[in-house]
């Protein structure tokens, strides 16, 4: 049969579907797909990509066709049951509710560490990670966690080239967040200034160099 999600020809057994398993390895080769192979995957589940492929675990800028608002989903994530995007859902970070953009210092296990995160006004998360030993160094309040989002998303690609990828820090930031997850916005304290307005100016200036080498 065909699995219509990336185009490919399977085998698969009726009992691994009905129990819900994926019957394709599609999702565990999404690292190594093409430009195009990447975006049947995402229109499959809705969404119309509005940048070029950044691989499957990072955030990729999307039309979320079924709501028309702009979402950044990971390909790697995506799965039928979570393929609705932030503004639809009732759980999780809303898009339409105010939020908080936050930057983190670690403490203890995550001493070195910063962290960069968003959360909607009013749930707990940035205490739960007071709670882990981690302190507020600053945050920007958002009428609307949109905006929040796409300045998270703007901070994280500017970031990700410089991330530590080997397997100890990456055991070392699991450790710092604990359940509360977001691992993968934790970065060595070396690269990350201690305000939000420091760190955003560098955005615009890596922004501004990139377009300024495009345009050459």
């Amino acid at each position: 049969m065909q699995h219509l999600a990336c185009g490919r020809i399977i085998k698969t057994r009726l009992g691994d579907i009905l129990r819900g398993q994926s019957p394709c390895s599609c999702s565990r080769r999404k690292a190594g797909l093409t430009d195009s192979e990447a975006g049947n995957v995402a229109n499959q589940y809705g969404y119309a990509p509005q940048e070029p492929y950044p691989g499957a675990h990072h955030p990729w800028r999307c039309l979320h066709l079924a709501c028309g608002n702009f979402s950044s989903p990971r390909l790697a994530n995506l799965r039928p049951e979570r393929a609705t995007c932030s503004c639809c859902r009732k759980t999780g970070f809303r898009r339409d509710r105010s939020a908080v953009l936050y930057l983190l210092a670690g403490t203890g296990s995550g001493k070195g560490l910063r962290k960069v995160g968003i959360s909607n006004v009013g749930t707990p998360r940035i205490r739960g990670f007071a709670g882990r030993g981690w302190i507020l160094l600053d945050s920007v309040h958002c009428l609307v966690g949109a905006d929040a989002a796409e300045m998270e998303l703007r901070i994280l690609k500017m970031l990700a080239p410089q991330r530590p990828t080997n397997p100890a820090f990456q055991t070392s930031c699991q450790a710092a967040v604990g359940a509360l997850g977001g691992s993968t916005e934790c970065f060595p304290a070396g690269i990350v200034p201690d305000t939000l307005l420091e760190l955003m100016m560098e955005v615009d200036q890596h922004e501004a160099q990139k377009n300024n080498k495009g345009a050459a």
